[in-house]
């Protein structure tokens, strides 16, 4: 009896869910998409794609570390003059339409451990980024890079989301406040 079933290697079918998925959450949101909803547009059983996926948020997180793959690829070290910088501010605007995604993140990061590990991935890249940064420029000064990394990454995440900063918000507020009045002084003196 001939097989009705077409062999897909399994790369290609991850592939093409990870599309659906990432197709069907960023034009309906995440919570108002179901399995079956991808299951569907990719033409698999609700099971097969449970195989590959065993639940939403490892979809989630498959999809952000294929979305941060493909940033670090695209711009590799080196990259857009050199510059760490550069490379970052070209990041945050190709991130910029997995806005809402990245904010379903900071909902799912206390329940899920492949979600809170794809957010840990996403602000390392960050703070590696803004470190590499620092040092191109001249900042040799470990404490001070630490710092700037932190700002960098509370205005990243936002103040208001708990759980990602090593200091309180009102810290890095004064942190900032007395970066900005330093370097006042350091430009008025």
């Amino acid at each position: 009896m001939p097989r009705n079933r077409q062999v897909i290697p399994r790369e290609q079918r991850v592939d093409e869910l990870l599309a659906a998925a990432t197709e069907l959450f960023l034009s309906r949101g995440y919570a108002k998409t179901r399995m079956s909803d991808i299951a569907k547009s990719v033409g698999v059983a609700n099971a097969a794609l449970y195989w590959y996926f065993p639940t939403k948020e490892d979809l989630l997180a498959a999809m952000w570390n294929r979305v941060l793959d493909r940033e670090i690829e695209r711009v590799p070290a080196g990259g857009a003059g050199g510059d760490p910088f550069d490379r970052l501010l070209e990041g945050f605007a190709d991130l910029r339409p997995y806005r809402q995604l990245h904010m379903t993140m900071h909902e799912l990061l206390t329940e899920s451990e492949v979600v809170a590990a794809a957010h840990d991935r996403l602000i390392a890249w960050v703070r590696d980024l803004v470190d590499e940064g620092l040092v191109f420029h001249g900042l040799e000064n470990d404490a001070d890079r630490n710092d700037v990394v932190e700002l960098v990454v509370v205005l990243f995440e936002g103040l208001n989301v708990p759980g990602i900063r090593a200091r309180t918000a009102s810290e890095i507020v004064q942190l900032l406040l007395d970066k900005i009045l330093v370097a006042y002084e350091t430009t008025e003196g």
